[in-house]
């Protein structure tokens, strides 16, 4: 296993996160709560660091975005569906 493969695997845990989970959780759920409204407003006005709705973004997400950054040496990385990732512009 080289470089590459060691980082696919273990680039970007968060243990404390996740409780402990060795892997990335799969999220499957469309909303997240928040603790007061004040935190959602901030969290949805792009002003605090959150998760909103998931269609935007998750945990599961953000961490494969994260990883995809780490090894091809980028600063940030965006994904989307294939779906998004195919068009063309064109119908």
């Amino acid at each position: 296993m080289g470089y590459f493969d060691t980082e696919l695997l273990h680039n970007a845990r968060q243990f404390e996160e996740f409780k402990g989970s060795t892997t990335v959780p799969i999220f499957q759920t469309g909303a997240f709560a928040h603790r007061t409204a004040e935190e959602t407003e901030a969290v949805f006005e792009n002003k605090k660091p959150g998760y909103s709705y998931t269609r935007i973004s998750n945990p599961t997400v953000s961490n494969f975005e994260m990883r995809m950054a780490k090894l091809e040496n980028g600063f940030s990385a965006t994904a989307c569906s294939s779906g998004s990732a195919a068009f063309k512009g064109e119908r």
